[in-house]
């Protein structure tokens, strides 16, 4: 300990002797480690800190799964079975996403929740902070319309009244009784959900084979492990096949943890790929500040010589070269941190709001601890190569080196030159990567959805409940809202649909062709489903490609008509005429679903134009109305000022309904984008942060270099060296070790190419523009970092420089 003491006072000292050299590394690790704080805050925030739960890794997500329709929802009787039939869990209940309007008290708002089995809570292990949770018997078909509300409702909506319990609340229309208030801290299932109602009284339980948005969560039971409980539900999954084999052949369970449901996917592969990219950046600035070191390494060496004739070993002088790297590993940490903090605002601005877990993304003691463990193994790293050399038996040599003419241990500008190398082979594979996301998320951007959203205003209304579940309530408020709408001055034209498309909401069936041979079991055609009104079509101007749009009269004849897309078109109907042929929904043909095929449209993506899409066909008269309907608005100009005029119309039909998710159509369809902006954005920074980092690393190595060689350059001049030459032999000295470094770094991106293939659009891992045009501009900023010493070198006079001791 006393040793070890001994070591960072002396370090401090040498650090203090050389301020410019020790600002300029500290600066340096402290870009890396920074963006490295900075990032961890948000893995650790999003994917590795524990849900908000009791024991929550024992927590699982539930859904039923199939080959054309991977994570589909349950359908009602399979969930009753599983409930009924496992012995892994014990508890497993079921909740569907609700959204609804909410009065009582002053203006009606909109409000998020869920639908939830009474046993939901005590699964997740919450309790109220007033009140109870929904019992039994208020969740079954008859029970009491009973509410749990979130705390910040209750405060926003009721004041934060004490007597809140057992107060009304109407939703939707329909009077509900409020028996209990969350804490501000749970939303589930979504991060803004503030209600909860009992599930079973909406569902239908005879009908296996409709799957309505419902999934599940599970506590697993003390001893069980994940996989066994996968087995078990693939053996219940199985048994319902043998036992309905009309409605569940091909039809699986999907169990995973809770957690990698909550946070997506898509945004977990950007967070992973970035937390990547920022520990090449750190990498880069350990090559770095070890080439400074191993550089200044050279003028100590008569130093260390000196000690160890004097007795010194070769530990204590690597412990001592050990212990002012780790110094200044450390003093980078702590700025790091400072630049971490800062840094994290503009990262959160940059996640889409609502995002789950968003608001758990801070600097923390685990965030703190890390930062320490990078620091560490940061300062051994960059310290090793120069603790090594210095530690090397020869001292004569070392003694007799005057440290400002020599030309340096060809070993020493070796390891120099193998490090340069590596920063610039580390540069290329994040800039091909970063090149590589970019071109993506350009050609997401220009990519068409199969509308024009161009002037196009968005708003969601409630159509559900008491007041609209007859189809006359329904298109009778819709027919109203938009006449009012359209006459608006400014406005173009105004349509509905439900639900939004190229906005990743959508809702699915099942549906058969008449005249066609039945499917075996198991086996359906699946369709995305839309209710637009009558002019939707021309308002969003989806181009028609056969037959006719919808008319007026369509909502009063029969039989009811539906429109299909041409890609429904050419996968159900190769080769045929679809105008006029009917289909049904259901796995079997029924005259009372049926629909006439009356128009072809242009395909439009559902779930963005990055993703796969499913056919979709398009219904006037649904007899089950989605809760949210999306007004579209299409003005003239510029679509904002009239959002007010809207409210304002919706109120005089509605007093109840609120209007919310205001936004313009081209933000829906960015929205989905949202983590492939994410990524392409902050891997492109990280790369131009890696680029200035290893070009001023190359400069500064590359002054150095040329420094201790004043003498060489001197002798050479003086035997007739011109300076023209002397300047292109250091440049070419520099490019060649450029031109190993992007060999290398282009077989490191091969080698890393899978890891993002699965992030990329349009555009191939192994694109030859990218590979090519980030290759020479790595050279081109190299060779130019290169010539400014050297045209320094080949300025220098002769004589002065064979004087230069």
């Amino acid at each position: 300990m006393h040793t070890s003491l001994m070591d960072l006072r002396f370090a401090f000292r040498t650090l203090g002797r050389n301020p410019a050299f020790t600002a300029a590394v500290v600066v340096t690790l402290a870009l890396g480690i920074g963006v490295n704080t900075a990032i961890f805050s948000a893995v650790n925030g999003m994917i590795l800190r524990p849900l908000p739960y009791a024991d929550a890794g024992r927590l699982l997500f539930l859904s039923e799964d199939s080959a054309d329709r991977p994570g589909m929802s349950i359908s009602p009787p399979d969930l009753k079975d599983w409930q009924e039939q496992n012995h892994v869990f014990s508890n497993l209940a079921g909740y569907r996403s609700l959204r609804c309007s909410v009065t009582g008290r002053g203006p009606a708002q909109f409000v998020r929740g869920a639908e939830v089995n009474a046993n939901l809570f005590g699964t997740l292990g919450v309790q109220p902070i007033m009140g109870r949770t929904i019992r039994p018997e208020e969740d079954r078909a008859g029970g009491a319309r009973a509410a749990v509300i979130g705390e910040n409702l209750w405060r926003q909506m009721f004041g934060g009244t004490p007597d809140i319990v057992s107060q009304g609340i109407v939703l939707d229309g329909e009077e509900f009784t409020v028996v209990g208030v969350m804490p501000a801290t749970f939303h589930f299932p979504a991060p803004d959900s503030e209600l909860w109602v009992p599930l079973e009284p909406d569902l239908d339980f005879t009908a296996r084979g409709n799957h309505p948005g419902v999934s599940a969560v599970a506590r697993l039971k003390p001893g069980v492990e994940l996989a066994q409980a996968r087995v078990e539900m693939s053996g219940i999954a199985r048994k319902l096949e043998q036992q309905y084999p009309n409605s569940n052949s091909g039809t699986g369970a999907l169990v995973k943890p809770l957690a990698e449901r909550i946070v997506g996917e898509s945004l977990r592969r950007s967070l992973w790929l970035l937390w990547g990219a920022v520990g090449f950046v750190l990498l880069i600035v350990c090559v770095n500040v070890a080439n400074l070191l191993l550089a200044r390494s050279g003028e100590r060496e008569r130093e260390f010589a000196t000690r160890r004739s004097l007795g010194a070993t070769r530990i204590r002088v690597v412990q001592q070269l050990l212990a002012e790297s780790v110094l200044l590993s450390f003093l980078g940490g702590g700025l790091g941190i400072l630049l971490a903090y800062w840094g994290l605002d503009a990262l959160k601005a940059m996640i889409p709001a609502g995002t789950p877990r968003l608001a758990e993304i801070q600097i923390d003691p685990v965030v703190l601890l890390f930062t320490a463990g990078v620091c560490l193994l940061t300062g051994v790293a960059v310290g090793v190569a120069p603790a090594l050399h210095m530690a090397k038996p020869d001292l004569a040599d070392a003694m007799r080196q005057s440290g400002r003419s020599s030309t340096g241990n060809p070993r020493n500008r070796r390891a120099r030159s193998l490090l340069v190398l590596a920063d610039i082979a580390l540069s290329l594979m994040l800039l091909i990567g970063a090149g590589l996301l970019l071109r993506s998320f350009e050609n997401v951007r220009r990519a068409s959805p199969g509308l024009d959203p161009s002037n196009v205003m968005t708003l969601q209304i409630t159509l559900s409940g008491g007041k609209y579940n007859s189809q006359a309530a329904y298109q009778n408020f819709l027919g109203a809202l938009l006449e009012r709408v359209r006459a608006m001055p400014g406005v173009e034209s105004a349509a509905a649909i439900s639900p939004l498309p190229v906005s990743g909401e959508n809702q699915f069936t099942s549906i058969t062709i008449e005249g066609h041979a039945p499917l075996p079991p198991g086996q359906y055609l699946h369709a995305d489903f839309a209710i637009p009104s009558v002019d939707y079509f021309q308002t969003m101007r989806i181009p028609l490609l056969r037959g006719r749009l919808f008319e007026p009269r369509d909502l009063l004849n029969s039989p009811p008509v539906v429109l299909i897309d041409d890609l429904l078109a050419r996968e159900y109907f190769p080769g045929e005429d679809p105008i006029g042929k009917r289909i049904s929904y259901g796995a079997v043909f029924a005259e009372d679903r049926a629909r006439t095929i009356v128009g072809v449209v242009q395909h439009v993506k559902t779930y963005g134009v990055d993703a796969e899409s499913s056919p979709v066909i398009f219904d006037l008269t649904s007899e089950l109305p989605f809760a949210a309907v999306t007004l579209l608005v299409r003005s003239q100009g510029n679509p904002a000022p009239l959002v007010q005029a809207v409210r304002k119309a919706v109120t005089a039909l509605d007093p109840g309904m609120p209007v919310f998710n205001v936004r313009p159509m081209s933000q829906v369809i960015s929205g989905l984008a949202a983590p492939r902006r994410l990524s392409s954005t902050l891997l492109t920074i990280f790369a131009a942060l890696a680029l200035l980092v290893a070009v001023v690393g190359i400069y500064g190595v590359t002054s150095h270099t040329v420094a201790r060689r004043t003498q060489e350059i001197g002798i050479r001049m003086a035997l007739g060296a011109q300076p023209g030459g002397m300047a292109g032999m250091i440049v070419g000295e520099g490019l060649r070790v450029a031109a190993a470094g992007v060999l290398a770094g282009w077989a490191g991106a091969k080698v890393l190419e899978q890891l993002i293939t699965s992030q990329l659009f349009e555009v191939s891992a192994t694109d030859p523009l990218t590979f090519l045009g980030t290759a020479a501009l790595l050279v081109g900023i190299t060779g130019l970092a290169c010539y400014l010493p050297a045209r320094r070198a080949a300025g220098v006079d002769p004589m002065v420089a064979l004087r230069h001791e």
